[in-house]
């Protein structure tokens, strides 16, 4: 069997995170046009939210291209999908950020083309955060479906 392409892989971490957004209730709308939104939610108080979801094979790093790609807005958000190998339970971690979250965590950097790349690692420490690793300090939004649904954990 071949390995998944990196677009298979991507498309694999979006599936999951819709069919558990309509698991708990959530309705989604999926755009025609890719516009660096995967998805928009209507949650159960009638608020829309914008997601784009990311993957990983490595466990640690999420990557976001783009010159304008990440505007952080309230209704925008961030799910990064873990799909690393390295899960002992064999299920991927995915972690809810909201946009400025992510933004305020994440490391930029600008490509020789002139790109920004936002990467937010979570196993590296944070000068600006008092030298705290990012993982431990981002902890609370490891699945945190309720900032998309509304719900209460269960």
């Amino acid at each position: 069997m071949m390995e998944p392409t990196s677009s298979q892989k991507g498309k694999q971490a979006e599936f999951l995170v819709f069919g558990k957004l309509i698991e708990k209730g959530a309705e989604l709308y999926l755009p025609v046009i890719d516009t660096g939104i995967d998805a928009i939610i209507r949650k159960k108080d009638g608020k829309y939210l914008e997601i784009q979801v990311k993957s990983t094979q490595r466990g640690w790093s999420f990557d976001l291209w783009g010159l304008d790609q990440l505007r952080p807005t309230e209704k925008r958000f961030i799910v990064c999908v873990d799909m690393s190998k390295q899960e002992s339970e064999g299920k991927p971690k995915v972690w809810i950020f909201p946009s400025e979250i992510f933004k305020e965590y994440a490391l930029p950097l600008r490509t020789k083309e002139g790109y920004i790349h936002h990467r937010l690692d979570l196993e590296s420490k944070s000068k600006k955060h008092g030298n705290k690793k990012r993982g431990d300090m981002l902890a609370d939004y490891l699945d945190a479906w309720k900032l998309l649904t509304g719900d209460t954990p269960q």
